[in-house]
């Protein structure tokens, strides 16, 4: 697909207060351990389980938003048991299949050294989250690290926008246009657009995405959404000073 290049300016990250990343499929490609507990959790509670590869392009809403999409028929007790068992299969033991995309710790270090304040709003629990930056070595890099439980276990956030919201709070963010927020789903742009939030997508993550989800965001009408097919390697992310580029009205330039 090509674009007109008078359409795009160049955007330096300096530019930026914030930037917040997804985790799951962005930092990190945890489908594997999310995987063996979404099946641990099913054997448990006597559902069928779905096979890795369908599964991984999947991956992204909370555990409840996975549970409706397999299993939209059950019952809410059984529901409510299937969660419970993936959370302590995932929690206690799963989580730590975790495997770092190429050149995380570069472009962490990159926008630190840029002055740009990091944070991590996820929709996994926020202490595994935390255990997973820390064994890393990682943990220096974030202002704040935001997962589905960050206000307490018991009032977890309803969707990946709430927790959007919490977290511009914290951050006394004002003018989004000072931050932006990666992420590699569909649903993650789904969110950032209801809270008026920059997005720009991870390609390389676990969501597969199509020209119609690219036509969609393209015709948004709106100078927040950054260009989809941002699809290098995470290792390029800290070229962002050259290659971000956000739509421009051709007649506002």
């Amino acid at each position: 697909m090509t674009r007109s290049p008078d359409k795009y300016i160049n955007h330096n990250p300096s530019n930026f207060k914030h930037l917040l990343f997804d985790f799951d499929g962005t930092l990190a490609d945890t489908s594997y351990g999310i995987h063996k507990a979404f099946v641990s959790a099913c054997k448990l509670t006597g559902l069928t389980a779905p096979d890795y590869p369908s599964f991984r392009s999947t991956i992204g809403p909370p555990i409840i938003g996975l549970s409706e999409r397999y299993f939209p028929n059950i019952d809410h007790h059984l529901r409510g048991a299937f969660i419970e068992a993936f959370r302590k299969q995932y929690d206690t033991n799963y989580y730590r299949d975790c495997r770092w995309y190429e050149g995380v710790e570069n472009c962490l270090d990159f926008f630190q050294q840029s002055g740009v304040l990091l944070g991590v709003v996820t929709t996994k629990p926020t202490q595994p989250t935390k255990d997973l930056l820390e064994k890393a070595g990682f943990t220096q890099y974030f202002t704040i690290v935001v997962g589905i439980d960050a206000t307490g276990k018991d009032s977890p956030f309803r969707s990946k926008s709430d927790a959007l919201t919490w977290t511009l709070h914290q951050l006394e963010i004002d003018h989004r246009g000072d931050s932006l927020y990666i992420g590699d789903t569909i649903s993650d742009e789904d969110a950032c657009s209801l809270v008026g939030l920059p997005f720009i997508a991870a390609g390389y993550g676990f969501y597969k995405w199509t020209p119609e989800d690219v036509y969609r965001l393209n015709r948004k009408n709106t100078n927040q959404i950054f260009d989809p097919w941002i699809t290098q390697p995470l290792s390029a992310l800290k070229q962002l000073s050259d290659t971000l580029l956000i739509e421009q009205n051709i007649e506002d330039t």
